[in-house]
């Protein structure tokens, strides 16, 4: 009955307001004909019925029936047999590499792990070189130390190798310096403190013959460096001088001074 009565229109409803008791009798004149025999026989009620929409199914193609019981015939497998070879190869490079740090390699194992580099430019991440370790390597391959040294040059941790390397003063470490010279960009902060420690062990050794095999290297070295232009002589000066005069009994020295004082060397 209240459904009934909140679907009536506004106007039936403020009539019903206004009349006093209209709406109680409104109520029971419609109880009256639910409960009568007429409405009971034809089975009336003054309640709409709720009923739904029946969806229809989508269309399909017979075609896609065959997904139900797919065949897919026979299969077979196929093995790839070149599976680890890879790894396989870089576990015997890593082996070799632990051999270099121990003793001298022969070319052609040297060669394997250059190729190594040459070919995995991130091989040199998984090698195991830190600053650590360098000098061993410097000492036993210095060749392999080069490419290696080449292809970090270009990493953040590169100043830590050449901080390690600026603690090495032998020839095998010449060599490196020089090859690293002309194969990528070294900062002249490390050549300055470079020469610095070659020209202090010059100082602190002992033998003569000793000292003067590594003054000579050394003057080697600065030419080298002059000559490709790595350096200024200019901004060397107060490394050198003071080390040409002091040796100037060596050969390479008194050459090298020579060569200074054509360039206005003070």
């Amino acid at each position: 009955m209240d459904d009934l009565l909140s679907s009536l229109p506004v106007e039936i409803k403020e009539l019903l307001k206004r009349a006093p008791n209209v709406e109680n009798k409104v109520e029971e004149k419609f109880a009256e004909l639910e409960s009568s025999e007429i409405f009971r026989e034809k089975n009336v009620n003054f309640q709409g019925e709720s009923f739904t929409i029946q969806v229809p199914t989508l269309d399909f193609a017979f075609e896609e029936l065959l997904w139900l019981n797919p065949s897919f015939g026979e299969h077979t497998l196929e093995w790839d047999y070149t599976m680890c070879e890879d790894a396989k190869k870089e576990q015997n490079t890593c082996q070799l590499l632990a051999k270099a740090y121990e003793e001298p390699l022969s070319m052609v194992e040297q060669q394997l792990i250059l190729q190594e580099f040459e070919n995995d430019v991130k091989f040199v991440y998984r090698s195991g070189l830190t600053p650590d370790n360098l000098s061993a390597l410097v000492e036993n391959n210095p060749t392999i130390v080069i490419e290696a040294l080449i292809q970090l040059s270009k990493c953040k941790e590169m100043a830590e190798y050449l901080n390690a390397l600026s603690d090495i003063t032998t020839l095998h470490s010449l060599e490196v310096v020089n090859r690293l010279t002309t194969s990528c960009e070294i900062p002249q902060e490390f050549l300055h403190q470079y020469l610095e420690r070659h020209i202090s062990s010059c100082d602190s050794m002992t033998d003569r013959n000793v000292q003067n095999r590594q003054v000579r290297l050394v003057c080697v070295f600065v030419q080298s460096l002059l000559r490709n232009k790595v350096i200024e002589l200019s901004e060397f000066v107060i490394e050198l001088q003071p080390f040409l005069v002091q040796y100037s009994r060596v050969k390479e020295a008194a050459e090298l001074y020579k060569y200074c004082s054509k360039i206005n060397l003070p």
